[in-house]
Formats: structure tokens, sequence, C-alpha cells
């Protein structure tokens, strides 16, 4: 400041100088030529006090708009609920108007927009003309005209009504294949319990004619022939095999009576249809029977040995194999068979006492 002082009073004596005065001239110059020097001092000093200002006096934060958006988008929750809360019945009153009047205008723009669309159908485009509308308006009077008459003229079915629908009595109809069934296995019963089980054969001919599908009677009946050694045995076992051929008990039945006498003729039966293993393992049995019968006795420990993989406790077919493998000279997995055939119940004693001798001749005693 001192500076600036100084400056003002040379100024002041630069005015009250007499310019008329002898050393006029020489004081003109002397203040031209000192006159620069303090330019520069003011100069420098004006620009230090401007510099020190600047780092002492605050200088305002710049926001930018970015961070205006930014720090407006984070709401918290809480600022969120209160806005909420805030709209009263009577602010969602006032706004009622609005938004249905909003709702309304977007509704025909939309309506407006429709009407000028075109219809693309598989890559086909299909302008909606008048005509197509004036249609589609007749097709919703057909769907909507009967709706209508059932809201205004509803069906009213009273409590009386409703009772007595529901005491008339149901009607339950029923297949006249089920039914003959019916008759059938009622009177098969009725035969059953009348003659203490001993059906006569008439009996059983008057039930198959009712359903000549009934196969439990069929096989009984086959059974009782089969055992009194009726010649019609064989011609009814050989039209009831053609009719129903899967009904594999019909070839079982046959093949048994035939496998002592004509082992091949047996065979050939069995294999015209199998069932499988767990299905009718005795029917396999006697495929293996047969099979033994006709002296192929590889072919029957084959089928012996998958038998007896399903059924393990099986004494017989035990028995069976190791016959089958005594022939075969195998006396290993003979000797094996014959032990395992005693391990298992279902053994006469006197076939029990032959498995115990073949097992002492096979372990060299």
């Amino acid at each position: 400041m001192s500076v600036i002082n100084q400056m003002l009073k040379d100024l002041d004596e630069r005015k009250t100088a007499t310019p008329n005065g002898p050393h006029a001239p020489l004081m003109g110059q002397k203040n031209n030529s000192s006159k620069l020097p303090w330019v520069i001092v003011a100069i420098l000093s004006i620009a230090l006090i401007a510099w020190v200002l600047k780092d002492l006096l605050p200088v305002a934060p710049m926001t930018t708009d970015y961070e205006k958006v930014v720090a407006t988008s984070h709401e918290t929750e809480e600022q969120i609920v209160t806005k909420a809360e805030a709209l009263t019945p009577e602010t969602e009153q006032q706004l009622e108007p609005i938004i249905k009047a909003t709702l309304a205008e977007s509704e025909r723009s939309v309506a407006e927009q429709t009407e000028a669309t075109e219809v693309t159908l598989e890559g086909t485009e299909i302008p909606v003309t008048a005509e197509v509308a004036d249609n589609t308006t007749e097709a919703n009077k057909m769907i909507l005209e009967p709706v209508a008459d059932l809201v205004t003229n509803p069906v009213v079915t009273t409590n009386d009504e409703v009772v007595e629908k529901a005491s008339q009595p149901r009607v339950v109809k029923v297949s006249p294949q089920l039914e003959l069934r019916a008759k059938a296995q009622a009177l098969y019963e009725q035969y059953q319990r009348e003659s203490y089980g001993a059906i006569s054969d008439a009996q059983y001919t008057e039930v198959l004619a009712l359903d000549p599908d009934f196969h439990e009677v069929r096989i009984s009946w086959l059974s009782r022939l089969s055992q009194q050694k009726d010649n019609r045995f064989e011609q009814e076992s050989l039209m009831a095999i053609q009719r129903w051929p899967e009904i594999y008990q019909y070839r079982q039945m046959l093949a048994r009576s035939w496998v002592a006498a004509e082992p091949q003729k047996a065979y050939d039966l069995l294999l015209q249809q199998t069932p499988t293993i767990n299905q009718a393992p005795d029917y396999h049995g006697l495929i293996a029977y047969s099979a033994k019968q006709m002296g192929d006795f590889n072919l029957a420990s084959k089928q012996y040995q998958l038998l007896l993989k399903s059924f393990p406790e099986r004494a017989d077919w035990w028995l069976a194999l190791a016959l089958a493998e005594d022939q075969l000279q195998r006396s290993a997995s003979a000797l094996r068979a014959y032990q395992q055939s005693l391990r298992f119940p279902g053994l006469a004693q006197n076939i029990q006492a032959y498995a115990e001798q073949r097992i002492k001749a096979l372990q060299g005693y």
C-alpha cells in the first residue's frame, strides 16, 4: 500500500508544479523517466495481491448437469415410500379425471393406428377394409346375442326338480360282452356250489356257450378231458390254439400230453409262441424237458440253466440239470447240480436217495 501512496503523492506534486519555471523542462523529463518503473512495480503488486487473494478466498464448487441427474436418481426407498404415502384420497380423486382422460386419449390413438394397420398372414399383407370390419361386427353379434339371451332369460332350476332328478335311478350301460361274462360267471359259480366242484361236461358246455372267451372255464374243462383220456381233448385243444394263440396254456396242456410219446412234436408246438420266463416258468421247463426227451441234453442243459437264474429254489430243475450234465459227462457241474437239488425241498425220498448215490459216485466213493 505504501507504493500506491507514493505514486499518488508524486502525481499531486506534478499537478502543483509551475510549468513556466526555470526548471520546467528538466522536471518534465525527470518525471517521464521515473514513471515507467513505478508502473511496472504497480502491475506486479496488483498481480501478487490477486494471486494471494485467490488462494485465501473459497471457490464455489461447479456441479455438472450429469451429477445433478445422478444425485436426483438415487432416492432411497424411504423417500419413495414417503412420496407414495403423500398421495391422499383427496389427491387421488383429483388425479382420477386426468388419468381417465389420458387413458381415453391413448385408446383413441391406438384405435386410429389399428384402423390404418395392415394385417399380415403368412407373408401375405391383407388390408383391413370396411367390409372385413362389417363381417367382424356381424360375427361378434352372432356370439354375443346368445350370451345376452342367456343372461336376460336364465334357466332357473328349482329345488324340487333337483331332488326329483337325484331320486331317479342311474342307468349304467354295460357292453354285451361284459353282460355275457357276468351271466356266465354267475352260472359257473352256481354249478360249482351245487356239484361241490364236480361240474359235469354238459354244464361246462352251457357256460362256454354263453361266453366262449371264458378261458378259465375252458382250461378247466380241457384239463378234465385230459384226465379222462377223452378223445375230444386233442381236437378241442387244437381248436383253442388256433382261435386264441395268445393263450399259452392251451399249447402247454397239449404239449404235456405229447411229450412222452412225441417229444419233437411237443417241442415244436411249444416254440410256436413262447411267453416270458417270469410269466410262465413251467412252460419253459416243459421246453427243457422236451429237449431232454429228444436226447438233446446240451439244449436241455442250457434251458435249465436259464430257468435256474430266475428260479434258483427249484429242486426239480437242479436235478434235471444234474441228469443232463451227467449224460454229457461233465462230472464237476453234475456234482454241483446234484448237491444243489438236495438243498431245496420238493424231491421225493427215492429221488433224494438217487441224488445222494450219484454224489458219492462222482466223489469217488
